[in-house]
């Protein structure tokens, strides 16, 4: 039996191939198996690692500013032939870069992944490939524009935030400093920027902010998109992903060429993982947490589809499982939902042993194949 492997990383714990072999180590017990691995990502954090692991750019490492302002070493993937970069996101805005205590949205920024942009202009690279999952920041975009050039008028900062926001008098697009660029971002939401359903709304807690701040974060957005859209004469606060990962399309969509993809159906088109899955008996896919958001464009949602696409029966790991959402991916072919966990434990506990309980679910999942 031909058994492929294509998960997402678990979160805080392991990335997608240290996820994929644990399983393997356990699957292996039954002789009859042979493990397919697929390094794969939906555009968050981990992404960066499916170009590099599929060889598909070179590594560049570089000195950036995290959200926070402080000096970090970051990497990004480079093809100079094709004059294009991949950047990760998460690398210098991510929101696991931070402690709790440090997530705030008031005054993390988008600055560095404007620094990597900028370094990779500075190679020869014209063509940009961003993915924004995992994102720490509610400025929409405001400062990886700084750190590419716009004069924010009224602000003596170039670190930009949304708490700088508020004080936008003007936007001055002059001293831009790259040009003849795009932009295809890949973001798995359909969220405008603004309004209930908006980056601040949605995202914003997470980020850090409590219900009380969330009017003044949107006070904020709206003052900025207003300035933004005034100078450019754009009109782009309601289209569908606008405002994923704090809305950094927004601000990038008004100044350069952007296109907005889905992060889950590119990473699976250059893995070539239609044919793979194609070729195989069985896929196993997980991910941290298998609840409501899995069922919203993400990796094992897409990779669901597929499997009934291909005919092909898939199982779903994962290291904590919503029961309630289940039964739409036995719709989809799935023929079992495995959660890791084999006894009541802390968060802690349970993120420390991952790599066991995989190993030990690939073992129960092996055992199950003999009956077949």
């Amino acid at each position: 039996m031909k058994i492929l492997i294509a998960s997402d990383s678990f979160k805080n714990s392991l990335t997608s191939i240290e996820v994929a072999n644990n399983l393997e180590l356990g699957l292996i017990k039954n002789k009859q198996i042979s493990v397919q691995k697929q390094i794969i990502s939906d555009g968050g954090e981990g992404a960066l690692a499916v170009f590099l692991h599929n060889k598909l750019f070179s590594k560049i490492q570089i000195e950036i500013s995290d959200s926070l302002g402080r000096s970090i070493n970051a990497e990004y993937a480079i093809n100079l032939t094709d004059k294009v970069a991949f950047i990760e996101m998460a690398q210098s805005s991510g929101l696991e870069l931070l402690n709790d205590n440090e997530k705030n949205p008031f005054i993390t920024s988008t600055y560095g992944v404007g620094e990597m942009v900028l370094d990779a202009y500075n190679s020869g690279v014209r063509k940009f490939i961003l993915s924004v999952g995992g994102s720490a920041t509610n400025d929409g975009g405001a400062g990886v524009l700084s750190a590419l050039g716009v004069k924010f008028i009224g602000l003596e900062n170039k670190f930009i935030c949304n708490s700088d926001l508020h004080s936008i008098s003007g936007i001055d697009l002059s001293k831009v400093l790259i040009e003849n660029c795009s932009f295809k971002i890949l973001a798995d939401v359909d969220n405008p920027l603004l309004g209930d359903n908006g980056a601040t709304y949605t995202y914003a807690i997470q980020k850090g902010a409590s219900i009380s701040n969330l009017p003044i974060l949107e006070i904020n957005m709206h003052r900025y998109a207003d300035a933004l859209e005034n100078t450019t004469g754009l009109r782009l606060r309601e289209v569908a992903g606008i405002g994923a990962a704090g809305g950094i399309a927004f601000g990038l969509a008004n100044v350069f060429d952007v296109e907005i993809v889905s992060g889950v159906d590119y990473f699976m088109k250059i893995v070539n993982l239609d044919e793979q899955i194609s070729e195989s008996d069985l896929v196993i896919s997980g991910e941290g947490s298998i609840d409501e958001q899995t069922l919203k464009g993400k990796l094992i949602s897409g990779i669901a589809k597929k499997c009934k696409q291909h005919n092909k029966s898939f199982i779903l790991v994962g290291g904590k499982v919503d029961y309630n959402i289940v039964d739409e991916f036995y719709e989809l072919g799935c023929v079992s939902v495995f959660s890791i966990q084999d006894k009541p434990q802390s968060l802690n506990e349970s993120v420390k042993r991952t790599a066991e309980l995989l190993q030990n679910t690939g073992r129960n999942i092996a055992e199950l194949m003999k009956l077949k």
